[in-house]
């Protein structure tokens, strides 16, 4: 197991034929009421150490996926966010415990603010920019993790944009001695990326079935877009 300790796999086990699927990120207050609505015969949840008992339809099955869908559907080794980003050969990045926390690769060259706004069309937010630089872009990483440390690892592999989710005071000074500009995105933007990047690889690999997401997870736009077309 990747995660020991980590809540994963079946929750709720269910006999019931699977043919609606919901995926949400964590349970919310009418979450029941949606099930019955949207007659689901399971649910998938980020977060579900806050679903309470009895409050979906008797039978709902429930699977439950925290670190292992951080690391390859956010900001993690992910290869179907490499491809949205025009990422040539994405090398694992950020090794802990023998998991890859990032990635890194090439992309063809533009410019930071070009970049900027191509996140701000994947993710549907306003990407945070620290140490904006005016050379091209051609290398850069997406991390779920950001620290002194690692800016530094990112330097030595001549990265020059750093992507990640949350900004960190401690790494200021080593952004600033790299020369690395810090695009932060946000945890919870990654995760509603990551959530409807596994609504469209379910309806890949699974086609006679039904995935449906939560509300808040709804978008006009497929985050599997590369931003360089």
């Amino acid at each position: 197991m990747r995660f020991p300790g980590d809540q994963n796999g079946i929750y709720l086990p269910s006999t019931l034929a699977i043919q609606r699927l919901g995926l949400a990120l964590e349970p919310w207050a009418d979450i029941g009421m949606w099930a019955r609505q949207q007659q689901l015969e399971a649910l998938f949840l980020h977060r579900l150490w806050r679903l309470g008992p009895d409050v979906l339809p008797a039978g709902t099955g429930v699977l439950g996926y925290h670190l292992a869908f951080d690391s390859r559907l956010t900001f993690g080794f992910n290869p179907r966010l490499a491809a949205a980003l025009g990422m040539a050969h994405p090398v694992p990045f950020a090794w802990q415990k023998q998991i890859p926390l990032g990635m890194f690769g090439d992309i063809a060259s533009t410019t930071l603010a070009i970049l900027v706004e191509s996140l701000e069309r994947i993710f549907h937010v306003t990407p945070r920019v620290e140490y904006p630089r005016t050379k091209p872009l051609q290398r850069i990483a997406v991390v779920g993790a950001l620290n002194a440390g690692l800016i530094y690892e990112a330097a030595e592999q001549h990265i020059q944009a750093y992507v990640t989710g949350q900004w960190r005071e401690t790494a200021r000074q080593a952004a600033r001695d790299s020369a690395i500009s810090v695009i932060t995105i946000g945890h919870r933007a990654g995760e509603l990326w990551g959530l409807r990047s596994l609504a469209d690889l379910l309806r890949e690999h699974l086609p006679t079935l039904e995935v449906v997401l939560a509300p808040e997870i709804e978008s006009p736009s497929s985050p599997a877009a590369s931003i360089f077309t």
